[in-house]
Formats: C-alpha cells, sequence, structure tokens
C-alpha cells in the first residue's frame, strides 16, 4: 500500500517537473522574442508588405513626372492560344505621360463542355511613382482605379471605382514589368491598339448596372466554368477534382494571386483536405500544408479555393472526403 502511494507521488512529482521546465521554456522564448522578435529571415517575409513600403522616400513632383515619362507607352502581354487552350490572357495597357492608364484585360476561357468565352475588365485609372522600392530595383507607384467595367458572355456591367492599388514597375531592355507581370512594347497602328476602341467608353456610361461585389475576372470564369459541369459518379469524381485544378483553377487564381506576393512567401504547393458536397462545393476544408512564412497568401488561397465549384455527384449524395496536393506555381 505504502509503495502505490509513493509511485503516485513519485508520478506527480515528475508531472510537475516537466510542467515546470515547460513554463521555463516557454518563458525564455517569450523574452528572446520580445528582445530581437522573430529570427530575422521569418519575420522579414511575415512582414513583407510593410517593410517593402516602409520609410520610402518620396519623389520630387518633378521626379514622379520623369518616371511617369519613362514608364508611358503602348504595351502588350499576351499567354496562351485563345482557340486551343483551356485558358488564356491578353492585356493592353496604355501609360500616358501625364500618369493616366487604360487597362484592357480580357481571359479566354474553353470549357470542358467544348463551350468558349471571352471575359473582358476595362479599367481607367491613373498611376503616380511615389519612390523606389527598398532595394532599389523598381519603382513603387499608388495607383487609382478610377473606373472600371466588366464583360462577361452576355453580362456588361460596372466594378468597384475609386480603388487603390500599389503597383511595383520597372522598365529595362525594352520590357515593362507590373506587379512582376511582363508587358512588350505595341509597334503597330495606334488606332488598332485596343481590341475594341468601344470598350473605353464603357466605363462611362451610366445605363449598365452594377456588378456584383465580388466582381473581378476570376468571378466570372469560375461561373462559367461551373455551368459546363455535367453529373459524374462519385467513382470519377476526385480525378476530376485534380484536373479541372490543373487545367483551369491554378491558371484562373493561383497564376493570379502569386503575382502579388513575395516569392519567397508563395509555397511550391499545397496540401488539401476537403469534403466535396454531392452538388460540388467545397466543406471542411484544410491546408495541410500552412507554414508561417505563407500565411498571408495560404489564407486568401483557402478563402479563394472555398468558393470553387466541381461536378455533382450521379449517384451518391453524401460528401465524399478529398485529399490532393496541388501545384501553385
Amino acid at each position: 500500500m505504502n509503495r502505490i502511494q509513493y509511485k503516485r507521488k513519485s508520478t506527480s512529482f515528475t508531472k510537475a517537473i516537466i510542467f515546470l521546465a515547460a513554463l521555463i521554456m516557454m518563458w525564455i522564448i517569450y523574452q528572446g522574442l520580445n528582445r530581437s522578435g522573430l529570427p530575422q529571415g521569418i519575420a522579414s517575409l511575415i512582414n513583407a508588405d510593410f517593410e517593402n513600403f516602409r520609410d520610402l522616400e518620396e519623389f520630387s513632383a518633378e521626379r514622379t513626372e520623369e518616371v511617369q515619362k519613362q514608364i508611358a507607352g503602348f504595351w502588350l502581354f499576351s499567354e496562351g492560344d485563345e482557340k486551343n487552350d483551356p485558358v488564356s490572357k491578353r492585356e493592353y495597357l496604355e501609360i500616358i505621360d501625364n500618369g493616366i492608364i487604360w487597362h484592357v484585360k480580357q481571359w479566354f476561357l474553353n470549357d470542358p463542355a467544348g463551350g468558349r468565352h471571352v471575359i473582358t475588365n476595362i479599367v481607367h485609372g491613373f498611376v503616380k511613382p511615389f519612390s523606389y522600392s527598398q532595394d532599389g530595383s523598381v519603382y513603387v507607384c499608388e495607383t487609382r482605379i478610377i473606373r472600371q467595367a466588366f464583360i462577361a458572355g452576355k453580362d456588361t456591367c460596372y466594378g468597384a471605382s475609386q480603388q487603390d492599388e500599389i503597383w511595383q514597375v520597372y522598365r529595362k531592355d525594352g520590357v515593362l514589368t507590373v506587379n512582376q507581370r511582363e508587358y512588350t512594347p505595341y509597334n503597330g497602328e495606334l488606332s488598332q491598339f485596343f481590341p475594341d476602341g468601344d470598350y473605353l467608353d464603357l466605363v462611362d456610361k451610366v445605363t449598365i448596372s452594377r456588378c456584383p461585389a465580388a466582381a473581378s475576372l476570376a468571378f466570372f470564369a469560375r461561373r462559367m466554368l461551373a455551368e459546363s459541369f455535367v453529373e459524374l459518379p462519385a467513382s470519377a469524381r476526385t480525378k476530376s477534382v485534380e484536373s479541372l485544378i490543373a487545367v483551369y483553377y491554378k491558371p484562373l487564381v493561383f497564376d493570379e494571386l502569386v503575382r502579388r506576393y513575395d516569392p519567397r512567401a508563395v509555397p511550391d504547393e499545397m496540401d488539401l483536405q476537403f469534403t466535396l458536397t454531392g452538388k460540388g462545393s467545397i466543406t471542411n476544408l484544410k491546408n495541410r500544408s500552412a507554414k508561417i512564412i505563407t500565411k498571408r497568401f495560404d489564407d486568401v488561397a483557402v478563402a479563394d479555393i472555398e468558393r470553387w465549384l466541381f461536378p455533382s455527384c450521379a449517384d451518391k449524395k453524401e460528401g465524399q472526403r478529398v485529399e490532393i496536393t496541388v501545384k501553385v506555381r
């Protein structure tokens, strides 16, 4: 009996020692963070957005005008074959030497059912070079979206206006890079630059209706893609999920998100686990590869993934558990 009581006391004493040691370790870590913060590499990535724009020395009015003239011109971006690729993109960017911008973006979507769609975003705005980045490699520009409109199939509407953005811009060897996207100069007839001259008038057309609050090129593309789906047997849906993500959702969502973040803070892939409902929506989503360094990207990506849709199930109504590794970049 005494031996049993002694053993219990010994066990309790051991647990107390372990608990005390854990508290001491936590206190040491806390004090270390208070003195020096997170390890420098991790801290710089977590605070990348703030660090990139902190303590910038604002350009003089004369310098701002000089840079506006340097980046002015007619610029083109092209990716993919609009007739044959599932997703392709075209952009037409005019920057006037006083900072006024006209930007027409077109996405071409060839859906799995054979349908072909064009989604267009027309933007009128103003770009004001503000300073150099911390490492002096790019211009940090304040950009105001004054007005924008969307054309998605038969829908034409105006989107959010008076929005502010930050553009990181540099020009080298005849190429203009804006937020990690490269534009080449247009050398053709200026009257033929934009795909449709009437597009620019849409931003001031008061008779068109307001777009949904979440309107974007990706928003309309996801909706058009979902409308093309047909029911699939449960046995085929996981394979369909893998294919749709790689072929459609990656270029529609991930490729655009990646450009907004420091490359070091973007994961190469994401390990996802979720329930695919009978109707094709996602619930109980978990990102098993989430890390502190990629948290900002992960949070935005997960919020978007939760809105992705897939084919409904033809033979089962209960949800299916899906575990998948998707390539981000």
